[in-house]
């Protein structure tokens, strides 16, 4: 799989140390799942649904949010330094459906539906990190998040967004992708 030079320059686009516990993740269906390591390469036609999420050391009566972001999106999809592009965006995710769930996200309030990774021509390889957080109770969709287009997904400050509603990671797992003239 790609390492990537830039695997090691820490947990961008997201705060703090990455969580030492890994996410569960897997593309494609129940009878063929393509499992995710982390740092795994994966092709854009092999990450255009949802994948299903599992984290065994959920806790069933506990709330959670799910991310997915590109931190190597180019200009102009990304402006600031530290921001991403969000990719999908799942909150209050009862853990039960972290445990035993068929997509891992059953319950959830999908406040950014997901937006499969396709990095534009010419971009390089780009790191996509899922985050999963426990929430400190249940929350209302955030306004910055209630827009549906693709322009509200850019250059979005994930570290704010985590600060600001006191969550606290738990699992995570990255994976990259390139445009298949670029793998």
């Amino acid at each position: 799989s790609i390492m990537g030079a830039r695997e090691m320059d820490g947990n961008a686009p997201f705060p703090g140390p990455p969580p030492r516990a890994l996410l569960n993740v897997s593309y494609g269906g129940e009878r063929q799942p393509l499992i995710v390591t982390p740092g795994m390469a994966l092709a854009v036609d092999e990450v255009l649904r949802p994948p299903r999420v599992r984290f065994t050391a959920a806790s069933a009566l506990a709330l959670y949010s799910l991310l997915l972001v590109d931190a190597d999106a180019p200009r102009p999809f990304i402006t600031h330094a530290g921001n991403a592009v969000r990719h999908w965006a799942v909150l209050n995710v009862p853990g039960q459906s972290l445990l035993d769930g068929e997509s891992g996200v059953e319950g959830g309030t999908i406040a950014s539906a997901y937006f499969s990774p396709r990095p534009p021509a010419g971009s390089g390889v780009h790191r996509y990190r899922l985050l999963l957080l426990e929430q400190p109770g249940a929350r209302a969709l955030p306004a910055e998040l209630a827009l549906r287009t693709h322009e509200s997904r850019y250059d979005w400050n994930a570290s704010r967004f985590i600060a600001e509603r006191a969550l606290a990671p738990v699992a995570q797992s990255w994976f990259v992708c390139a445009h298949h003239y670029d793998g």
